[in-house]
């Protein structure tokens, strides 16, 4: 996910709706879709440049050293800070508490207000 510094709107997915690059928030589609867009962005370049500046190590060997929990230049990163394949991300979500099992005082402050189902 790109963090340009600018004073403009943002112009890029990731810049406008955060909270689908989260691994914590959506679901397997999802992140597939929020990865397409990133490897079809026009500042995929400068995104991963940002990604290997902030975490030289990132996806080395299955080391951990990558950001944690989210989609960044078009690759999914663990919890513990791993790159993710398909089948990984899969099983990610498959076994993670779905968002709509989250009582809503419980949900990320980015979660809140948007419909995911309404549970008693």
């Amino acid at each position: 996910m790109i963090r340009l510094h600018s004073t403009e709107p943002p112009t890029t997915p990731c810049q406008r709706e955060r909270w689908r690059w989260d691994l914590d928030e959506g679901s397997y589609p999802d992140w597939l879709r929020a990865q397409a867009e990133c490897r079809g962005c026009p500042l995929l370049p400068q995104c991963r440049a940002q990604l290997i500046r902030l975490y030289p190590r990132a996806g080395e060997d299955g080391d951990g050293e990558g950001p944690q929990g989210v989609i960044w230049a078009g690759d999914a990163y663990s919890n513990q800070g791993t790159v993710l394949t398909d089948a990984q991300l899969q099983s990610f979500a498959l076994h993670r508490t779905a968002a709509v099992d989250v009582p809503t005082w419980h949900r990320h402050p980015s979660a809140q207000g948007r419909s995911r189902g309404h549970r008693p």
